[in-house]
């Protein structure tokens, strides 16, 4: 407990593998069906950011294993022993992400989800955290997100040079079906060039002071809640 917790606090990051499980199999396979575009009743994928789609009205909802996998995984011990504080699920998306006519270019490129530049805060402070995952179907694997290790404890008050990034703390995953990376937000993170197609599921982590701002998915949090206290 207390070497995860040092290694989070110094690196922003972990990355952690799932169990192979049948749980994991429907997880996998409630997956690949919207990356399919087969969709159930009352879904549909629209545009969020540019050449890519998302699950809508809410993607905690189109199948059980989309939160139970999160429980079956220890992500709520997880996230205890890692901050020593009780998060909440927030918000969960699922994203189909395409290639960009530029090449070279994704759809976020370097940033913060959370940071502060002189005296002026942006996005939730405390940041919060979230868990990505990006399965591989029928693409070869490629590198799909990178992290500046640490960046988080070392955010410059000038933004310009707060975004010359340290080539090396930089670490790049690729995606595939094992691993999925917890990471603090306020961490530079960019996503990579998209060359064909892929898919990522984000669950997003908040300190429950926030949890008013998050009244589209209430569902979400009593979920999260719930199993917390049944898998305590």
């Amino acid at each position: 407990m207390e070497e995860l917790a040092k290694q989070f606090y110094m690196d922003g990051c972990i990355i952690n593998q799932w169990k192979k499980t049948p749980l994991y199999d429907r997880f996998m396979s409630t997956l690949k069906e919207i990356y399919d575009e087969k969709l159930r009743d009352g879904f549909q994928l629209k545009q969020k950011y540019p050449h890519s789609f998302d699950i809508r009205p809410q993607a905690f909802e189109y199948d059980s294993s989309i939160i139970d996998i999160l429980f079956e995984n220890d992500v709520h011990k997880i996230l205890r022993d890692a901050i020593g504080s009780s998060a909440i699920l927030t918000h969960v998306q699922i994203r189909n992400a395409f290639s960009y006519p530029e090449k070279g270019h994704s759809y976020q490129m370097w940033h913060r989800d959370s940071y502060v530049y002189g005296d002026k805060g942006y996005g939730n402070l405390p940041p919060g955290y979230k868990i990505i995952f990006y399965p591989s179907f029928e693409n070869p694997s490629e590198p799909v997100l990178s992290v500046v290790k640490g960046s988080h404890i070392k955010m410059m008050e000038n933004q310009e040079k707060d975004w010359e990034v340290d080539r090396n703390k930089l670490h790049t995953l690729n995606n595939n079906n094992d691993d999925f990376l917890f990471f603090d937000v306020s961490l530079q993170h960019s996503t990579e060039h998209v060359k064909t197609k892929n898919q990522r599921i984000i669950y997003n982590f908040n300190h429950r002071c926030f949890a008013h701002r998050y009244e589209d998915a209430k569902k979400c949090q009593e979920m999260w809640n719930e199993g917390c206290i049944k898998y305590a």
